[in-house]
């Protein structure tokens, strides 16, 4: 007798998809059942992560780019009626759904549908997250908190595990990495830890300085960013090699380019570029007041927020524009920006109002939401994103 296990590629398993979901089928002998874990579901879920926004800084590429924004914000709904105990202090996650799942301080996870319902909220227990959730490719909604445990919760809200990764360390602060196996790369200290699907350590590796940013997918492999601006790029089975150095502290998460680059806000006035091939630097462009991390349009063009009320464009020759979002009368960081493939650009300026800004540069202004320290700003699917705050509030806006 055989028993076989399904490996489904959830790449094929988009709600617009119409064809048979390919099935690979492992014919595993009676005999070996015994070895088999118990809790092996009958189908294990691969592909990419499913949803605009399944990580901080939507994919891999941490590049913060989306299919499209709307063309101007309009309210949609908040959740000032429901709003959670604590704050929210790291970024949040949109599923295929549109559900959105946040993070608070009180140790509290919680999953607002589409509409602005409350789903579910469950408590991560033993400290508050430190990390945003992510959503692996088979659903579930993975955080870590600041006793350096990684929580596992399904799309129902149910428990799915509690991994202890104390041993290498506490308060883990980098982004998260789900890969499209269903694991999940973290980064505690100076350790990069990949975490199975039930949340066991399945290999990790010391890159000998704490890690920073977020976990930047590269193939087979992924790059990590370090406290003192190091480069490293670790491939399973090898040892972390390292690439090279931005020479400086890293504002927010470094980037990749669709020409296998990084780009990063270094020490708040240097935007700078490395190949990653070569370990090159570059400083594209040298200014006060630069505000990370940058976003990744198409063909190498970036965007990089001020603190001086502009959204600046940048190519690899320097600036290309500068766009004035918000008259402010004194200097005023904006909050986090992100961009469609078509050029436009949604963004929040602390104590004032959203917007959006069009291709050929024209702004459009939404409410003005009092938001005085914004968390995140993620899309929330076609024509749809939505403004954290620390404070806790949530909006959702649209076209």
């Amino acid at each position: 007798m055989l028993v076989a296990v399904g490996i489904e590629d959830a790449s094929s398993n988009h709600a617009v998809a119409q064809e048979t979901k390919p099935v690979v089928r492992v014919a595993i002998p009676t005999e070996t059942r015994s070895r088999i874990p118990s809790n092996l579901p009958l189908r294990v879920v691969v592909g990419d992560p499913r949803g605009p926004c399944p990580m901080a800084r939507v994919d891999a590429s941490r590049g913060a780019l989306t299919d499209v924004l709307p063309d101007e914000p309009s309210d949609i709904w908040n959740n000032r009626r429901n709003k959670p105990r604590g704050r929210i202090i790291v970024p949040a996650a949109v599923d295929d759904t549109g559900d959105l799942v946040i993070a608070t301080d009180a140790s509290l996870l919680v999953q607002y549908t589409r509409d602005g319902r409350v789903a579910w909220q469950s408590q991560v227990r033993g400290g508050a997250a430190t990390t945003g959730p992510v959503i692996t490719s088979d659903g579930t909604r993975v955080v870590l908190n600041s006793a350096g445990h990684a929580w596992g919760f399904g799309r129902d809200g149910s428990f799915r595990f509690d991994s202890d990764l104390g041993r290498f360390g506490t308060s883990p602060m980098t982004a998260p990495l789900p890969m499209d196996d269903g694991s999940v790369v973290v980064a505690v200290g100076s350790e990069v830890v990949v975490l199975g699907r039930d949340g066991s350590v399945i290999k990790h590796a010391n890159v000998g300085e704490r890690v920073v940013g977020g976990v930047v997918g590269d193939g087979a492999g992924v790059v990590v960013t370090t406290e003192s601006g190091g480069v490293l790029r670790w491939v399973s089975p090898l040892l972390p090699r390292k690439i090279g150095t931005f020479r400086g502290k890293i504002a927010g998460t470094a980037a990749k380019t669709v020409a296998n680059a990084l780009v990063a806000v270094v020490d708040g006035s240097r935007f700078v570029l490395m190949d990653l091939s070569t370990g090159t630097a570059t400083t594209l462009l040298s200014r006060a007041g630069l505000v990370g991390p940058p976003v990744v349009g198409d063909v190498d063009l970036f965007y990089v927020p001020t603190s001086a009320g502009t959204v600046l464009s940048v190519s690899r020759s320097g600036v290309s524009r500068s766009i004035r979002v918000f008259a402010a009368p004194s200097e005023v960081d904006l909050g986090p920006i992100v961009a469609d493939k078509s050029g436009r650009i949604a963004f929040v300026v602390p104590t004032g109002p959203v917007g959006i800004i069009a291709p050929n540069g024209q702004t459009r202004y939404g409410d003005s939401i009092g938001c005085v320290l914004p968390t995140d700003l993620v899309p929330a699917g076609p024509n749809r994103y939505a403004v954290v705050c620390n404070t806790g509030d949530v909006y959702l806006f649209g076209s």
